[in-house]
């Protein structure tokens, strides 16, 4: 069975979607969706066909994959579920920028494409955490941050904010870990930096996790770390894709990659992967409303 894709919006998010989406052989991107396209867009070496508008595709898809800046994602998703009321609809994470607005799209059933939740060094951690004995969560700090402040005026013309931005790829690896239950403060430490404090649960117990994010950074930055009951320490490098088990001062296990496939595109791979080829949903629909909740709300 071969899967229809349609994607909307052609910037570079997009071009990550199209490289790994070339690698899937059941799947076949029939066209794109994008007022102004940068250049000439090709998928397997064929140029791709490209409409102005959603109601200017004249094919079905099966799947369509909206990676448009955030503040577009409620209205592209509602028009698309309009014109194609089969089709999966998966579009890129906040799913939109307010609460409300965003709560009835993934109510109406709309995946978020939580990427980070399925990177590579995300689920080594996860296999960790099950054959290893390391105990409940005691502690989680997670730090979250690219270098966008030369360029802040279309940074938040795309991604709003860093908070906005990095927080949902932070609470969504932190939900693989943890039971997220209510964030407890949400703090701005200058124009681009932000802290927030989680409430959670590991194993019944409550356990507090630190997110920061920033937008005031030389270089980008994704880590998250986690400390275990045992004394044992999970670090976890999303930017390097590589992962350490520290236990009694010493690293134990370690994760790491041959670089041979981009970041960007090994973490969409392991989402692509779970929702094309082993045909699972994504987070469940309540996990995704409580971290939409977590990211959004006042």
């Amino acid at each position: 069975m071969t899967d229809s894709v349609l994607m909307v919006g052609l910037g570079a998010v997009a071009r990550t979607h199209l490289a790994v989406l070339a690698g899937l052989p059941q799947v076949d991107v029939i066209a794109g969706v994008d007022p102004s396209p940068p250049e000439a867009i090709s998928f397997r070496g064929h140029d791709l066909p490209v409409a102005a508008t959603l109601r200017e595709v004249t094919e079905t898809p099966a799947l369509v994959v909206i990676a448009t800046p955030t503040a577009t994602h409620s209205a592209l998703c509602r028009q698309a579920r309009e014109l194609f009321p089969g089709a999966t609809i998966l579009v890129e994470k906040p799913a939109a920028d307010g609460l409300a607005e965003a709560v009835k799209l993934l109510v109406d059933g709309i995946e978020v494409a939580f990427h980070m939740a399925y990177a590579p060094e995300v689920l080594w951690g996860e296999q960790i955490v099950r054959t290893h004995e390391l105990g409940p969560v005691r502690e989680v700090h997670a730090w979250f941050a690219d270098p966008y402040a030369a360029d802040l005026e279309t940074a938040r013309e795309r991604f709003t904010s860093s908070w906005i931005d990095s927080g949902i790829n932070a609470l969504s690896v932190l939900a693989r870990f943890c039971d997220p239950v209510d964030r407890v403060s949400l703090r701005r430490l200058d124009e681009l930096t932000y802290e927030a404090r989680i409430r959670c649960t590991s194993d019944g117990d409550p356990v507090e996790a630190l997110i920061m994010t920033s937008w005031r950074v030389t270089d980008a930055a994704r880590r998250t770390r986690l400390r275990f009951a045992s004394g044992a320490e999970l670090l976890l490098d999303h930017h390097a894709v590589a992962g350490y088990l520290v236990q009694n001062g010493r690293v134990t296990t370690n994760f790491g990659t041959d670089g041979s496939v981009p970041r960007r595109e090994s973490h969409y791979l392991g989402l692509y992967r779970r929702l094309l080829v082993d045909r699972r949903p994504l987070l469940p629909n309540e996990l995704s409303i409580l971290l939409h909740n977590l990211l959004l709300r006042a």
